[in-house]
């Protein structure tokens, strides 16, 4: 019979060297870009069924923008060709394959972000999402396609595409764990990392009494270096 486990979040600060923050700025455009376009789509689309009413098959309709969001990575005329059949390229976001973009930045963006949006807004949860511009908090997320379990190490964590080793305020607190999705985010000048992790029930627990015995004792609020 499986071990219980538990669901948890971890988040740190992520210090990076200048060519990591410039990268990591252009990842976070792409995931604007991406969310945007598929968005646009997700309005054409409502448009079209005003008539017959079917909102909610929009949620399915979702992972075909996403396709044609890939294709556009494309050049102009080029045929990208997927599980789906082949789709022509448009080449009107081609700068996101030129700068190395990881795949799942963008594909997040659109089969999670903007589809669990769609989800709250239909349920009314939540409003109808909006378009993302630059003034907003420069933010990306990676499942593990991009971002490998074998990446974290202690404090270290070496990035995708050859951006080589950033380095951890803290290492995770737990000793076995399953690396789900990875978000980056920034807030003002400095960089954060939140990790997705499934661990072992009794070690969640163990964290959670030494936590708690922490602050019952001296009663100070943890901070992440």
């Amino acid at each position: 019979m499986p071990s219980e486990t538990a669901t948890v979040g971890f988040k740190t600060r992520l210090h990076l060297n200048n060519k990591q923050v410039s990268a990591f700025e252009t990842w976070s455009r792409a995931r604007r870009r991406s969310f945007n376009f598929a968005l646009n789509l997700c309005e054409v689309y409502l448009e079209r069924i005003k008539i017959t009413g079917e909102k909610n098959k929009l949620i399915t309709e979702i992972n075909q923008f996403d396709k044609h969001f890939n294709a556009s990575k494309y050049s102009l005329g080029g045929v990208k060709k997927g599980k789906g059949g082949g789709l022509i390229g448009t080449g009107i976001n081609s700068w996101i394959r030129e700068q190395n973009v990881p795949s799942t930045a963008c594909q997040m963006a659109i089969k999670y972000d903007l589809k669990n949006a769609w989800s709250r807004c239909f349920k009314k949860s939540g409003k109808q999402p909006r378009y993302q511009g630059r003034g907003r908090r420069d933010s990306f997320t990676l499942s593990s396609a991009d971002l490998k379990p074998q990446f974290v190490n202690g404090t270290r964590l070496t990035l995708p595409k050859s951006l080589g080793a950033a380095t951890l305020g803290d290492a995770i607190p737990y000793s076995e764990y399953k690396l789900g999705n990875t978000t980056f985010s920034r807030d003002g000048d400095k960089w954060y990392v939140s990790f997705t992790l499934t661990v072992p029930a009794d070690q969640y627990y163990k964290q959670l009494a030494n936590r708690e015995r922490i602050v019952g004792i001296d009663g100070a609020v943890a901070k992440t270096r």
